[in-house]
């Protein structure tokens, strides 16, 4: 029988009520793959106030510190990213805190640029 209570069975949905029990997750994209493999975070969200307040951590690719940045809607169209790179004058000394504040001579980035397809 449909209402025997170890089996699953289906009602119509009535009033607001949607259909199905699944939640359907977007599959990742061969960039967001690319930017996991990375190292470094990936802030995803509607929008940022302050990309001088995302936290830089070390960008082996690249030589500074970093963070990418994937806003909703933006998807397989844009990919941004913000990088600290160290001037040739700052110097060879670095700290081993990586959240230590911005050392005298760096310079912060930011970019955002269509994705490859």
């Amino acid at each position: 029988m449909p209402h025997d209570k170890d089996q699953m069975h289906w009602h119509e949905p009535a009033g607001n009520k949607k259909a199905g029990f699944g939640q359907f997750k977007k599959q990742p994209t061969p960039y967001d793959a690319f930017m996991e493999s990375e190292g470094i975070p990936v802030f995803r969200g509607i929008g940022i106030g302050k990309v001088q307040n995302l936290p830089l951590v070390p960008w082996k690719r690249t030589g500074g510190r970093g963070h990418y940045i994937q806003l909703f809607g933006t998807e397989t169209k844009w990919g941004c990213y913000v990088v600290e790179v160290r001037s040739a004058r700052a110097g060879a000394a670095t700290t081993s805190n990586s959240s230590a504040r911005r050392p005298s001579g760096a310079a912060t980035w930011s970019r955002c640029r269509p994705q490859a397809r």
